[in-house]
């Protein structure tokens, strides 16, 4: 999902008691109605006021940096793959180009159902939380991608970092693109909260870095960071 900086809309929401809950406290509220609004177009996932045609070309952008990230980590083209919190496909359907047995989750039921129509009956899709355990066995790579900056609950985060990585098997590969946090970044503590490298590798104390890729969005004009982790083999 992309960078939210803005001010949400008041359409964004569910109404109760004539009031806005906070975003914190009905994220998926936001989500379900900004993809109801925009449907396929990028604008329900990629950065607000962009447009889709400069959406896409970010997004390509973003598929081209991750797609070396997993052939520099010799992530099997074969591996099962999990896109955590998937939105309306675009990874996942390029996972499964890619070659792997791929699924999806997300909170968002409004997002699967654009991903059923883009990526059809075979791909297993399932509507939850990402800090909840997901269904099956573990994958070989887990990926979730623009993703953790929107959970602004610390707690929560934590959570979440933690079940991706128990989804992800023993000599599997965890990746994660984030905008880590930068010398005079500001963003909406409410929508979006930007972590640090440090805050990562505290909340993954068994897994080892092997990768940290930083790269800059043309259209965007904003930096990601591809952050990509093993088990460390001295705790198997």
């Amino acid at each position: 999902m992309g960078k939210l900086a803005t001010t949400l809309r008041g359409t964004a929401y569910r109404i109760t008691h004539g009031e806005k809950p906070a975003y914190r406290d009905a994220p998926a509220d936001y989500w379900n109605s900004r993809h109801a609004r925009e449907g396929e177009s990028l604008d329900g996932v990629g950065q607000i006021g962009l447009g889709h045609a400069a959406n896409l070309a970010d997004y390509n952008e973003k598929w081209h940096h991750l797609a070396a990230v997993l052939d520099r980590c010799h992530v099997d083209p074969m591996a099962r793959a999990l896109d955590a919190g998937c939105g309306i496909g675009f990874f996942t359907e390029r996972l499964r180009l890619r070659g792997h047995l791929v699924a999806g989750i997300d909170f968002s039921a409004e997002a699967l159902a654009i991903a059923r129509q883009r990526l059809g009956s075979g791909v297993p899709l399932h509507v939850q939380p990402i800090d909840r355990p997901v269904p099956g066995e573990p994958y070989e790579l887990v990926m979730c991608v623009d993703v953790l900056f929107h959970i602004v609950d610390t707690d929560t985060w934590r959570a979440t970092v933690a079940n991706l990585a128990s989804t992800c098997q023993i000599d599997g590969t965890l990746v994660i693109q984030e905008h880590l946090a930068q010398p005079g970044d500001s963003a909406d503590a409410d929508h979006v909260r930007w972590r640090t490298l440090e805050d990562y590798q505290e909340a993954l104390p068994d897994w080892r870095l092997i990768e940290h890729h930083t790269y800059l969005l043309p259209q965007a004009d904003t930096t990601k960071d591809i952050l990509a982790f093993r088990a460390r083999s001295d705790l198997r």
